[in-house]
């Protein structure tokens, strides 16, 4: 499978698994290109912006972060998430800290 396939399928597979707690998510390619360019992939999903990256080395985690802070409108709130995931092994889920105590307080 293809670098683009396997994230596409990765995109697909967290929408099934979300859709108990957010029963209108689905992927930004098919519902908001302006998030899908802005890299967000997983839409309907409340305050959350959501990227899937389905790759063996990930890389610099907060560049991905920052890059999905920059290219938000000013009016946007949000916290952004990056599910990960390897081959044969699960699903990590990074967010700036500022974010989860944000979400551990409110919740």
């Amino acid at each position: 499978m293809n670098v683009r396939t396997k994230g596409h399928q990765f995109e697909r597979d967290m929408v099934i698994k979300l859709k108990p707690i957010f029963p209108d998510v689905s992927t930004s390619r098919s519902q908001n290109r302006s998030l899908d360019d802005r890299g967000v992939d997983l839409v309907n999903t409340g305050n959350f912006r959501i990227q899937c990256k389905a790759v063996e080395k990930l890389g610099n985690i907060h560049t991905i972060i920052d890059y999905m802070d920059s290219k938000m409108l000013d009016d946007e709130y949000g916290m952004n998430i990056v599910f990960h995931k390897r081959n044969r092994q699960g699903i990590i889920v990074s967010m700036r800290y500022e974010d989860f105590i944000d979400l551990i307080k409110n919740n």
